[in-house]
């Protein structure tokens, strides 16, 4: 999936659970692995900025493992 166009961290994700949804309503396709989700960080204005830690060094990679598991959902009463 690629979007072009400029937009706010919010259009994204709206644009992102959009697409999502299209996969499971008309491709049904439930689950995936090894997602990646590349963008290029701009200002308002288009211009490309580079994003730094509060000390200052650029950051070219971020990686997370995915949602956190509560406990909650192990639970069994």
């Amino acid at each position: 999936m690629k979007f072009y166009d400029g937009m706010t961290f919010k259009e994204m994700r709206q644009a992102l659970w959009e697409t999502i949804s299209e996969f499971e309503d008309e491709y049904a396709i439930h689950h995936a692995r090894g997602v990646s989700l590349y963008f290029t960080p701009t200002d308002e204005f288009g211009e490309v900025v580079v994003p730094r830690t509060p000390l200052g060094k650029a950051i070219d990679k971020i990686t997370k493992r995915g949602p956190y598991k509560s406990a909650a959902d192990d639970f069994v009463p």
